[in-house]
């Protein structure tokens, strides 16, 4: 059964909608078909915005340990706007941020009659693969009809073919926290001891893939089968070593590793390595001037980086910018906070390389990777 409400019984659609046009302004409340056809609860499908002339504010909310935290994103008039040859003339979209021409979302405000339910506005995911955020009623019609929004959301959940058996069912199934391969750690220690060069490689991958996704114990176990690569007498294996932090394990237990390997004669190092090493660094480094950026401007614009604390100081409403950095700064896990020490550990390092490498042709393209990564990745 389709939950897309907009295949029929539509109004015209011979006009474009206007930010300014009293007639679409109010509150809009409903349930996501998504989250409900997933088995969320009520709680968790329900959805809403307002419009009115000044732009957008749209429900959030920010995941914490104890369970979300609400916002209302401010998405102010320079934000909306209609994005043409779309499909949908009565339409309003927010960009994807303020200098965007692409959207984020789109809110069509063409009333439907479909399925038993007058729906007054739907919500689509921008770009990407289409995907269909929110079925919205007017306040006042919710007002009204307090079990409207219940039935919408057994709609939804019946169209996916959710029972209360089968989502009991689905509910028993362990949740996926990670994306790690398995790996035996015992087995990996041997084989990093007396495996052949191939064996060593295809195990330090194993250990790297996807090495964020996992929880304290899981990346600490595996942040010693790196270790093991990086003493390893092979180039070839140290080069996989650091490159587990390239990508998918730039956590900050890989940030005194780098460092310490960079504390190294590095003028006898091989060159391929070294340029790994360095590599490596910046990419950290990166990872934690972005997240000590984010801090930096939360507690200038809060005084704080608790979602609690900043929702108390603001009364829940902020700009899609500060919206952002908090959900950015509480979503990661503690292997991805990035503290002001790290980032000035990484660029020490990466500093001490540069003058090492000042005088060496041999190693120029290295030590302009150095200085880049430095002038990228300033302290706030």
């Amino acid at each position: 059964m389709d939950t897309q409400f907009g295949n029929e019984g539509k109004q015209s659609k011979n006009f474009f909608a206007k930010l300014s046009d009293p007639a679409i302004h109010g509150r809009y409340v409903g349930i996501s078909p998504l989250n409900a056809m997933r088995g969320c609860s009520l709680a968790e499908c329900k959805v809403g915005f307002e419009v009115d002339a000044n732009g957008i504010r749209l429900d959030s909310a920010v995941e914490c340990a104890d369970g979300p935290v609400p916002f209302v994103i401010s998405f102010p008039a320079s934000w909306i706007f209609h994005m043409r040859n779309w499909g949908v003339y009565h339409c309003l979209s927010i960009r994807q941020n303020a200098e965007s021409k692409l959207a984020q979302l789109v809110i069509d405000f063409t009333k439907v009659k479909a399925e038993g339910f007058e729906v007054d506005a739907n919500m689509t995911l921008g770009e990407g693969m289409p995907a269909h955020l929110g079925v919205f009623f007017r306040q006042e019609k919710v007002d009204h009809d307090e079990g409207l929004l219940e039935r919408l959301y057994d709609f939804c959940r019946s169209a996916a073919g959710l029972e209360d058996e089968m989502l009991a069912e689905e509910m028993k199934a362990p949740a996926v926290s990670s994306y790690l391969l398995p790996l035996d750690s015992v087995q990996a220690a041997l084989i990093m001891a007396t495996g052949d060069e191939a064996k060593r490689v295809e195990t330090l991958n194993a250990a790297a893939h996807n090495l964020w996704t996992g929880d304290e114990a899981e990346i600490e176990c595996r942040l010693r089968i790196i270790a093991l690569g990086l003493i390893d007498s092979s180039p070839a294996v140290q080069k996989k070593a650091l490159s587990s932090f390239v990508i998918g394990g730039r956590v900050v237990g890989g940030v005194e590793m780098v460092s310490r390997f960079l504390g190294q004669d590095i003028i006898l190092m091989n060159c391929d390595v070294l340029s790994e090493a360095v590599h490596a660094a910046v990419c950290l480094l990166y990872e934690a001037c972005r997240h000590n950026r984010r801090v930096s401007y939360l507690i200038k614009e809060f005084g704080a980086i608790d979602p609690l604390r900043i929702r108390e100081s603001c009364s829940g409403m902020v700009t899609p910018e500060q919206f952002e950095a908090i959900e950015g700064a509480a979503r990661i896990s503690p292997q991805r906070r990035f503290s002001f020490a790290h980032q000035l550990s990484l660029r020490a390092a990466l500093e001490k390389v540069s003058h090492r490498l000042e005088n060496s042709e041999r190693h120029q393209a290295i030590l302009d990777r150095c200085l880049r990564g430095l002038a990228d990745h300033p302290m706030p």
